[in-house]
């Protein structure tokens, strides 16, 4: 049992689901436990004796269990600006988008959102060693224009655009922004890229010659 852990999380986290997926209940992981062949990170949530788990994003740990527990649960909004460290929000809920017509959800921690095209902008991520789907950082940005208050999502906007250029993806923004038709958020990328908004970061190098690129899209939807 232990070398089917050794095999597949030799450096990583895994969770109790993980281990059953391998057939390993949860009775031999608190066996191996107490043997010392595991250490116990947090509930739920394993590793290797001997790895150092500090570089895994376990403090997501809850928030990925709950949305693996939904088969159509897509990590948005607050808890995934957070995860992309765009936001000075706290998630005190986790954040999650479902299809349209998807029955509520009976959980006083979930904050429910039905977003518009529940396609665009969803990608696969390694959470806590539980595969989750999210919001990749420019669509987290458009559906906080959308669903958040104006102070909140202009500050995701500026904590964006003021992060390493390699993390920056303005034709991407603006994409996303224009099929999800969202009008502000075009504007403010308008007003910065014409040197409009003082109060906006200004963009340099390869993000500014993107948005001057854009702006023709930009000047058809605001």
């Amino acid at each position: 049992m232990l070398e089917k852990l050794k095999s597949k999380f030799s450096k990583g986290t895994f969770s109790s689901k993980d281990a059953e997926a391998l057939g390993i209940s949860a009775r031999m992981l608190t066996h191996l436990f107490k043997k010392g062949e595991i250490q116990r990170i947090s509930r739920g949530l394993y590793a290797l004796a001997g790895v150092d788990p500090s570089g895994e994003d376990w403090k997501y740990y809850d928030l990925a269990v709950t949305a693996s527990s939904y088969k159509d649960a897509v990590i948005c909004l607050i808890s995934a600006l957070s995860y992309w460290e765009v936001t000075e929000e706290f998630a005190r809920s986790f954040w999650l988008a479902f299809p349209n017509n998807h029955p509520p959800i009976k959980n006083s921690m979930v904050r429910m959102i039905r977003p518009r095209n529940l396609e665009l902008g969803i990608i696969k991520i390694q959470l806590s060693g539980v595969v989750v789907k999210i919001t990749d950082p420019e669509r987290s940005i458009v559906d906080a224009f959308k669903y958040l208050d104006e102070e909140s999502s202009v500050t995701s906007l500026r904590m964006y655009l003021n992060q390493e250029e390699s993390k920056i993806n303005i034709v991407k923004l603006v994409n996303y922004a224009v099929t999800l038709k969202e009008v502000k958020l075009l504007k403010i990328l308008k007003d910065i890229a014409s040197a409009q908004a003082k109060s906006y970061p200004s963009l340099k190098g390869k993000a500014f010659k993107d948005t001057i690129k854009e702006i023709s899209k930009i000047r058809e939807h605001a």
